[in-house]
């Protein structure tokens, strides 16, 4: 850490008087010197939109693959991985998975074709 940076860390430290952190949120608090009074600031962030379990956010866009699939049949895995913002090739890797348990399946016509989902309800 260079030496701007060691100050702007203490001043930091020095500004904030608590940090909280709750189940659903956490809160932070500092007071600022503004135009000769002093103003207290809170900050409350919840930690479901910021602080997520990445296993969870991955969990979740795996178990999306059959929802999306049964809106958009013709997309591709390309599609599906930028609508999941998920590399191609763990995409192709959880279609894989799919196909192997019998819920996805890609039905041929000519030189295209279109995904087909059976059988998949998803668990709440």
């Amino acid at each position: 850490m260079d030496g701007c940076k060691k100050i702007r860390a203490g001043l930091l430290t020095q500004m904030i008087d608590s940090v909280r952190v709750f189940e659903d949120r956490l809160e932070v608090e500092w007071k600022l010197l503004q135009e000769n009074s002093l103003r207290e600031y809170r900050l409350v962030i919840p930690t479901g939109q910021y602080f997520a379990d990445a296993r969870i956010i991955k969990k979740r866009k795996r178990e999306s693959i059959p929802d999306i699939l049964k809106k958009e049949p013709f997309f591709t895995n390309k599609e599906l991985a930028e609508r999941l913002d998920t590399p191609c090739s763990t995409v192709r890797r959880w279609v894989s998975d799919y196909k192997k348990k019998g819920i996805l399946y890609f039905d041929r016509v000519g030189g295209k074709g279109q995904w087909r989902v059976r059988g998949y309800t998803r668990c709440l």
